[in-house]
């Protein structure tokens, strides 16, 4: 995963949006899940939170509190 995509998530994705409509909106012009990598590699590094319990519709991405 390209480290300027991964940051490019970060830097624009909002408290609260849903994880689908981060996904469509980081993506501009590309298909969404060209988008999925970068919100994924923030979420696995911890950067990002989300309630995937929480149901597709209902995902909201929101960032890692700080320690």
């Amino acid at each position: 995963m390209p480290v300027d995509e991964v940051e490019r998530a970060w830097q624009e994705v909002i408290d609260g949006e849903e994880l689908g409509l981060a996904e469509r909106r980081l993506a501009g012009d590309r298909e969404p899940h060209t988008a999925r990598p970068g919100l994924l590699a923030l979420l696995w590094a911890g950067r990002l939170t989300t309630d995937l319990a929480a149901g597709p519709h209902r995902t909201f991405v929101r960032p890692a509190e700080s320690e």
